[in-house]
């Protein structure tokens, strides 16, 4: 068990904040993987979202932090997360962890002061916030229309979810029935009927209104509804930003390694999966990891 500080690392102070992404607990001192597998069961939007600096709130300007310790950064959580899959590893996260992870945008400003090394979206394309006034279709969730909320003078639209909020991935109800792709993939695979679940995030809908899409377009979901992909998907696997396909890789001389593809990351919806089909799947990811 790896609480969230120790993930993160050593950040720095207000002032003089540390911008290496590979010194918390998921690496050695060397810079290499400590571990061949991370899972995140449910880490919160919330959490994600929360910089304190000297184990508590941060003030209003760097200036009055000045010297202080920054002592927890979310973001910092999802970069460190992001740097190990830049190895053949594996990161599984269930229900909301996959909004935190997946949905999380670098923001420049006070007290996050985040670079591109803090970017989520391992697997879909950060999606592009239409102008004001919204008007989503019926089946998009809701959006408000935010004062500056793409940048300076830019009105536009956000998800009123602030666990949507970067999308990527919205929230969908389960589906009933599911529809099962690509058995021939070994961590797809489970024995019986995949079984409904709750959770505040039980499956995640790719949204046409922000243009958001699987980088590549690679085929990562396995569980889905019957128009999906896309659709209320429930679990889905692919290499982190979608360099390669799940079945690209091969060991043969001349052939392509998961060295030359990175991390996979792997994402079931729905919270408790206990002895229910959902245990299998995460232990097929548990067990895939190179």
């Amino acid at each position: 068990m790896l609480t969230v500080p120790s993930v993160a690392g050593d950040m720095g102070t207000c002032d003089a904040p540390n911008s290496d992404h590979s010194n918390g607990a998921l690496f050695k001192e060397n810079g290499e993987p400590a571990f061949c597998q991370i899972m995140s069961m449910h880490w919160g939007v919330n959490d994600r979202e929360t910089v304190e600096c000297g184990g508590g709130g941060c003030p209003d300007t760097p200036e009055e932090c000045a010297g202080v310790p920054i002592t927890y950064h979310g973001h910092e959580v999802v970069a460190e997360v992001r740097s190990f899959l830049a190895y053949p590893t594996h990161f599984f996260a269930e229900c909301q962890a996959v909004n935190a992870y997946e949905n999380t945008v670098p923001n420049p400003d006070w007290p996050y002061l985040d670079d591109e090394g803090r970017t989520g979206h391992f697997l879909t394309t950060t999606g592009n916030p239409p102008a004001c006034p919204c008007n989503p279709g019926p089946d998009e969730g809701d959006f408000e229309c935010v004062e500056d909320g793409c940048g300076p003078g830019q009105d536009c639209c956000l998800p009123s979810n602030d666990k949507e909020r970067g999308a990527g991935f919205m929230i969908a109800d389960q589906p009933d029935p599911f529809k099962m792709l690509r058995p021939d993939v070994a961590y797809a695979q489970f024995d019986g009927e995949f079984e409904r679940t709750g959770g505040s995030e039980p499956a995640y809908n790719l949204s046409s209104y922000l243009g958001t899409t699987y980088k590549n377009d690679r085929e990562v979901t396995f569980i889905t509804a019957e128009n999906g992909p896309g659709v209320a998907d429930v679990w889905m696997t692919g290499y982190v930003d979608g360099v390669c396909d799940v079945q690209d890789t091969n060991d043969d001389v001349g052939g392509t390694t998961t060295a030359d593809c990175g991390g996979k990351v792997s994402y079931l919806g729905g919270h408790d999966y206990n002895g229910k089909i959902g245990q299998r799947l995460f232990l097929n990811a548990l067990f895939e990891a190179d």
